[in-house]
């Protein structure tokens, strides 16, 4: 009996102490927009070969948090092979920097990571519902690293909206961007048809062909836009 007890006491002992040497090794990595730029939507990657560990979670599951509040999604998809985050994120609200716009968890191994071992490369921008036409592209980077740190809370953007209208296109989820595969951009025009402040063809943005053009049809768009498995199939247009 009082074998059976220590060996519990024993295993209750080694869980705590895994679970504090793995909060002792876990930082928040802030990634910011630091231009004073206003846009609706971006694409980007975070690389993190540098830094002596990796992104919590896997694919669609990093354990990352938006940061900006209001009406809006965003993608992520940790690309673990490769050690790159590729990040999609719309608002139907404008917003501008310095702004923060999300938080990541970062698992290390034998150093706690800094700021400058991590690389963002932006690769779309875009506002009032077009495509790829904020220029330069705005500048994004890791501006801060916490141990072991909190993911951020929301904050409130300001801007107004955009009524959007859709042209006819040929690629389902492919909105605006005119590409092979969807932006985040893309995602922006289905998700203003969904919250009915832009319109859009139910054979481009019902991507779930279930009659009706939702949030979910945005989230889907925008999970294709960061490389994610994403099954996009919208009704024949008429």
């Amino acid at each position: 009996m009082y074998a059976r007890v220590f060996a519990a006491l024993a295993a209750a002992v080694f869980l705590f102490a895994a679970q504090a040497d793995a909060q002792q090794h876990t930082c928040v990595l802030t990634i910011s927009l630091t231009d004073d730029v206003e846009v609706n939507n971006l694409d980007f990657s975070v690389g993190y070969g540098s830094a002596d560990g990796e992104i919590e979670g896997i694919g669609n599951d990093a354990d990352c948090v938006r940061a900006v509040a209001g009406s809006g999604i965003m993608a992520v998809n940790d690309k673990d092979d490769l050690k790159r985050l590729e990040v999609a994120l719309v608002l139907v609200n404008r917003f501008s920097g310095p702004r923060r716009l999300l938080g990541c968890r970062f698992f290390w191994d034998s150093a706690p990571p800094t700021a400058g071992e991590f690389s963002v490369v932006v690769s779309n921008a875009g506002v009032d519902g077009q495509d790829d036409n904020v220029r330069p592209l705005p500048k994004v980077k890791v501006t801060e690293v916490e141990c072991p740190g909190v993911l951020p809370l929301p904050t409130t953007t300001t801007s107004t909206s955009t009524t959007t209208t859709i042209e006819p296109a040929d690629t389902c989820g492919v909105v605006v961007s005119g590409g092979e595969t969807p932006k985040a951009s893309d995602a922006l025009a289905a998700l203003s048809a969904a919250v009915f402040i832009g319109t859009c063809q139910l054979c481009i943005c019902d991507v779930d062909d279930n009659g009706l053009v939702t949030a979910t049809d945005a989230l889907a768009i925008l999970r294709a836009a960061v490389g994610s498995p994403s099954n996009l199939g919208c009704p024949p247009c008429v």
